[in-house]
């Protein structure tokens, strides 16, 4: 959608990598947000853009906890990415709370914030959700459901048929 082949964008992982030091003593999630970067031509297809986006998570999983604004500096950029999609991986069971004395967890939401422009959300389910949040100052709610809507059908048509271009 930006005319441009080379793009990046950024992405939340637990930063807490096994072969980090002292990680099973860490308390608390680890967050950190990493830029991803995918390059298409024409010719991409969507199996190539799959596996290219995976071998780049394989080649950079171990750097996972460097911090973002270390990774600006070691770049030489202030800013690598506006734009963030987030897979919310960790599960929730409001079942396990249910053998807890004292407790009862009638329901359970979560809402994050961030600064970024635009942020989407993949929840897993018995259905794909995705939560779009974005800047009123930057994006008006129409160009939103215009992207919402072109995004759903690129999803179905990446689903159809992996040979097919991105």
């Amino acid at each position: 959608m930006t005319g441009q082949q080379d793009v990046a964008f950024g992405t939340a992982v637990s930063g807490r990598s096994v072969d980090l030091p002292g990680a099973d003593s860490l308390v608390g999630l680890l967050i950190n947000t990493v830029p991803v970067r995918a390059n298409t031509t024409a010719t991409t297809t969507v199996a190539d853009l799959l596996g290219q986006l995976q071998r780049f998570h394989n080649d950079t999983v171990e750097h996972d906890h460097v911090a973002l604004g270390d990774i600006h500096r070691l770049t030489g950029h202030d800013q690598l990415f506006d734009t963030l999609l987030v897979y919310e991986n960790y599960p929730i069971d409001p079942s396990a709370f249910m053998n807890v004395a004292d407790l009862a967890v009638s329901d359970f939401t979560s809402r994050e914030y961030n600064h970024y422009p635009l942020s989407v959300q993949a929840v897993p389910g018995n259905e794909l959700e995705l939560r779009v949040e974005f800047d009123v100052e930057v994006f008006t709610k129409a160009r939103i459901e215009k992207l919402a809507d072109r995004f759903r059908r690129v999803l179905e048509a990446m689903t159809a048929d992996t040979r097919e271009k991105p």
